[in-house]
């Protein structure tokens, strides 16, 4: 879940991340049939020239922009929810959630955990610290992950280190 660029989350795989999504579009619909049938000020059609439809889709896009901004603030405050606004990512390590700077962020990567080998993302702290952030299935991971490789200044590798599981040889380097 984005808004470009200034926040993004990535939403768990589990009932309360579905049933937040549920919720979120709840919430879209009635607010798109308002749109659909409030009665338009005619200022606003003399604005638009008189095409009433010009104004309702005026109306369904900036419902739509602060819906996006409601869903991924709903998305956030889920427990398990990592999220990154502006320069600050927050994720949870041992049930609590921490805020890290972004510049504190030595490298980015991408490692299996047990027991079902799923890929998980992975920040390398500049203390040596590495906090896992979220799994690559979740909604959202990707453009987060996208999000912190370019504020981040990481750049890839040209060729793999055999020495990846050291701490400070993450897979990815600053520039």
């Amino acid at each position: 879940m984005m808004l470009r660029p200034w926040f993004r989350t990535a939403r768990a795989d589990d009932w309360p991340g579905r049933l937040a999504g549920f919720g979120a579009i709840a919430i879209l619909i009635p607010s798109l049939i308002t749109a659909l049938l409030v009665r338009l000020p005619d200022v606003w059609v003399t604005a638009a020239g008189g095409y009433r439809i010009v104004v309702r889709l005026v109306l369904f896009a900036g419902v739509w922009w602060i819906w996006g901004w409601l869903r991924a603030i709903v998305f956030a405050m889920l427990p398990s929810t990592p999220y990154l606004m502006f320069h600050t990512l927050a994720v949870r390590e041992r049930g609590k959630r921490i805020r890290v700077p972004v510049r504190s962020i030595m490298g980015i990567d991408v490692e299996t955990r047990a027991p079902d080998e799923r890929e998980v993302m992975v920040v390398e702290l500049q203390d040596g610290r590495r906090l896992d952030v979220c799994p690559l299935h979740w909604k959202g991971a990707g453009e987060l992950y996208i999000r912190l490789m370019r504020i981040g200044g990481h750049r890839r590798r040209k060729t793999p280190s055999p020495f990846i599981s050291e701490p400070g040889a993450s897979g990815v380097l600053r520039k």
